[in-house]
């Protein structure tokens, strides 16, 4: 997560703390793709944009639901979609599975404003289960859906 976003929230937000974050490591952002790589018939050695394409391109466009809008409710659209429970912790994907982070999924629905910002991020958000994907583009489109 960038520095500015944490600084942006404790100005934001005094006297709150930035919710618990946890960067994965090189070796664990690699595995973690290759984990999706086999589970999307893919060796593990396939090229991340490709695995990052293919990931998005299974998961379906949600029409009316923008992540620009004052009202987006992450927790309210996972559950719209095919009822998707996340689990505790979720994966924030910032680009091809080489800037991962590990946050509550309660944490995230809550700051989720001060974690994506439209314009600049580009955001993929899964759990360890591997079998959803929410896509969120830089416009505040939205995809999601079952793996």
């Amino acid at each position: 997560m960038e520095k500015h976003k944490i600084e942006n929230f404790l100005e934001a937000e005094p006297g709150r703390k930035f919710p618990t974050l946890r960067s994965l490591s090189t070796i664990e952002c690699m595995n973690l793709k290759a984990r999706l790589a086999a589970k999307l018939g893919k060796p593990a050695s396939t090229d991340s944009l490709i695995v990052l394409q293919d990931a998005i391109g299974r998961v379906k466009l949600q029409a009316g639901d923008n992540a620009e809008d004052k009202e987006f409710d992450l927790m309210a659209l996972l559950s719209k979609v095919a009822d998707i429970k996340p689990t505790d912790l979720v994966y924030l994907n910032w680009y091809r599975f080489d800037r991962i982070d590990e946050m509550k999924s309660g944490d995230l629905a809550s700051d989720f404003f001060y974690i994506w910002y439209p314009g600049p991020d580009d955001i993929e958000i899964f759990d360890d289960s591997l079998s959803w994907l929410v896509s969120i583009s830089h416009s505040g489109t939205v995809r999601a859906g079952h793996l």
